[in-house]
């Protein structure tokens, strides 16, 4: 039983190590000035609105 709960331990720790380099390989394809223009863009939506 033990080793079953270890197991389950190890399998969190790859799914986290897995999402996280996928929201670092996220980040790295947009270019932070995209970036910017969208949340101008989305910053004068919410003013007009």
């Amino acid at each position: 039983m033990a080793a079953d709960e270890e197991e389950e331990r190890e399998e969190e720790k790859k799914k986290k190590k897995k999402e996280e380099a996928q929201l670092r390989r996220r980040r790295r394809l947009a270019p932070p000035a995209s970036v910017a223009a969208a949340a101008a863009r989305a910053a004068a939506r919410a003013r007009r609105a």
